[in-house]
């Protein structure tokens, strides 16, 4: 067995002290690669979500308020409902078979605009004298928002 001087010996020392030190920046600039390119990735996704939300718009209901009060929703199109009052209200296109069913205080729920050609239409809380106290919004479905033949005006 050959013994190393300690000069050779430091220089091992300082080799291996180099190598480990190397791998670990190795290590760290593929995990920030790996970030960048999860962030890429993300903000794409985020993209999505928006035009997701501009798809299916979100409407609040509470006591005795629909918000926005000029809605606008894609043909055939969802609307998220949420309710931020504490008592149940639903969501209806006034005339027509859309409605939500009744929504508990902080619930969610979506309504399904299937079926409604482009027009414009009014939307009002079902529960009895809600939509009296003012619990009423306009809708307007697709394209221009012009109100179509088939579609009725609001009201």
């Amino acid at each position: 067995m050959t013994t190393q001087s300690p000069q050779q010996s430091r220089a091992t020392d300082i080799s291996v002290v180099a190598a480990v030190v190397s791998a670990l920046s190795i290590i760290v600039a593929l995990v920030g690669v790996g970030f960048g390119l999860r962030a890429v990735s993300d903000s794409k996704g985020t993209d999505t979500v928006a035009a997701a939300a501009a798809a299916s718009p979100t409407v609040t209901l509470t006591e005795f308020k629909i918000s926005p009060a000029a809605i606008t929703a894609p043909l055939d199109g969802t609307i998220t409902v949420v309710n931020k009052g504490t008592m149940q209200h639903n969501l209806h296109v006034d005339g027509q078979k859309n409605l939500t069913a009744m929504i508990d205080g902080g619930a969610t729920t979506t309504l399904s605009l299937a079926g409604l050609p482009a027009g414009t239409y009014k939307v009002i809380c079902d529960v009895p004298g809600h939509s009296s106290a003012g619990m009423t919004a306009d809708l307007t479905i697709g394209g221009s928002g012009a109100s179509s033949a088939a579609g009725p005006a609001a009201t």
